[in-house]
Order: structure tokens, then sequence, then C-alpha cells
């Protein structure tokens, strides 16, 4: 597209192996200021849209992790729960993170973030 001159206002990122269970939501109906996920998808890898510049820092969000100080001093300083606390013992927490939060952390130092679209529904077909 870009060596046509072409540009595109709305991007998506979709694997190949899923199928919706029902029509997408008209783009009227999606956030133009964050990305959108299907509904229930954990991981976010499905299927992912949003606005031009909202995707290109989502896409490039491990590029900022290489690249950015700031991004590296945020997941090295937050922590997480991993095991709830109970009467007996107090909750245990981790900063190991996985690429969602990785991409969610991204977003926030630029203004945006991921939300899910309940109306959205797809399943990997294999």
């Amino acid at each position: 597209a870009k060596r046509k001159g072409l540009s595109y206002h709305w991007l998506v990122r979709l694997r190949p192996d899923i199928m919706f269970i029902r029509p997408l939501p008209c783009v009227r109906n999606i956030s133009s200021d964050r990305v959108v996920t299907v509904g229930m998808q954990w991981p976010t890898d499905y299927f992912a849209v949003g606005t031009a510049p909202v995707m290109e820092l989502y896409m490039n969000s491990a590029a900022g992790l290489l690249s950015s100080p700031a991004l590296q001093y945020r997941l090295a300083n937050t922590w997480i729960p991993v095991v709830p606390a109970t009467r007996r013992f107090r909750a245990q927490y981790a900063n190991i993170w996985s690429t969602e939060e990785i991409m969610t952390h991204w977003l926030d130092m630029h203004g945006s973030f991921v939300v899910r679209h309940h109306a959205i529904e797809a399943r990997v077909v294999r």
C-alpha cells in the first residue's frame, strides 16, 4: 500500500485459522482510539482491529520493549498477583510478562489500550 501511495483508516490483524461465530459489528460501533479484540479472547492473537495509528502501536509493541527504557522500567517495577492471599498465606506476585501485557503497557504509555468487544466472537479452527 505504501509503494502505491495508499493508506487505510482501519487496520485488522487476523489469524488465518479463525472462524467468526457471527458477523463483525459496524466500524461505527468500534472505538477509534483503542485496539478492539474478540470479546472473551485470551490470548489476544486471534483478531484485533483499530485505526491505523493505534494498530501501528499495537503491532510494534515488541520493538518498544527492545528500544524503550521507560517500558523496560515499567515492566521491571510492576508486579501482578499470581496467587491470591488466603487467611494463612500472603498473596504471591510476579513480574513475568506475556506478550499481551507488554502490548497493554505499551499502548497505555501512548494513551490507548486494548478493549474487548462483546459482539465479536471467534474461535480457532484447526
